[in-house]
C-alpha cells in the first residue's frame, strides 16, 4: 500500500494528503494505472520470454493435442484442435522454414470424422508428438488426409509472410513507446 503511494507520488509528482487522499478519486486513478500497468508489463514479458524459448510452439501444440484428447464434448474441442494445428504450423516456420500449406483441411478432416475415429486420431496424433521433437507430427497429418506428396501439402515460406506475421506487433511496440516517451517528456517539460 505504502509502495503505491510512493509511486503514485513520484509518477503524478502530486502532493499526497495522507488524511484524504485514499477516498480521493486521484488515489483510485493513480493505483488503477499503476497496477495495469505493472500487470501488463509483466505479463507480456512472460509471454515474450516464453515465446522467444526454441520449443514452446512445440510443447504449446503438443499439450494442446493432449488437452483435446481428454474433452468429451466436439465443441469444446475444435478451438483446442485450431491452436494446436496453427501451434506446430508456426513452429515449422520458425525451426524449418516450412509451413502447411492448408491447415484447414487438418480441421475439416477432423470435424467430418466420427467421435471414434476423432479419439483414434487425437490419440495417434498425441504418439506422433511423443516421439521426437521434428516432423513426425507432419508426416502424420499428410497420411492423415491421403496426400502421396509432401510437395502438395508443405510449402516454403516467405520473407513476405513472415513480415505479415510480425507486423502487428511492431505497431503495436512502437505506438506503445511513442506513447511512453510523450508521457514521460510532457511530465519532465511541464
Amino acid at each position: 500500500m505504502i509502495f503505491l503511494i510512493i509511486i503514485t507520488n513520484l509518477w503524478f509528482q502530486s502532493k499526497v494528503d495522507f488524511e484524504n487522499y485514499f477516498f480521493s478519486a486521484e488515489y483510485f486513478f493513480n493505483s488503477l494505472t499503476v497496477g495495469v500497468m505493472i500487470i501488463l508489463l509483466s505479463t507480456s514479458s512472460r509471454l515474450g520470454i516464453q515465446l522467444m524459448k526454441r520449443g514452446f510452439r512445440y510443447q504449446f501444440s503438443k499439450i494442446c493435442f493432449s488437452v483435446c484428447r481428454k474433452k468429451d464434448v466436439e465443441i469444446e474441442k475444435i478451438p483446442l484442435l485450431i491452436l494446436g494445428v496453427n501451434s506446430y504450423n508456426f513452429h515449422l516456420k520458425r525451426h524449418y522454414k516450412l509451413e502447411i500449406s492448408e491447415p484447414g483441411r487438418i480441421l475439416s478432416k477432423f470435424i467430418s470424422d466420427s467421435e471414434e475415429q476423432q479419439r483414434n486420431e487425437l490419440k495417434s496424433i498425441s504418439v506422433a508428438f511423443s516421439k521426437n521433437k521434428g516432423l513426425e507430427p507432419l508426416h502424420y497429418f499428410r497420411k492423415l488426409l491421403k496426400i502421396e506428396s509432401t510437395e502438395q501439402f508443405v510449402i516454403e515460406t516467405r520473407f513476405i509472410n513472415d513480415v505479415k506475421e510480425w507486423l502487428p506487433f511492431a505497431v503495436g511496440i512502437i505506438s506503445g513507446i511513442i506513447a511512453i516517451t510523450q508521457f514521460i517528456l510532457g511530465k519532465i517539460l511541464i
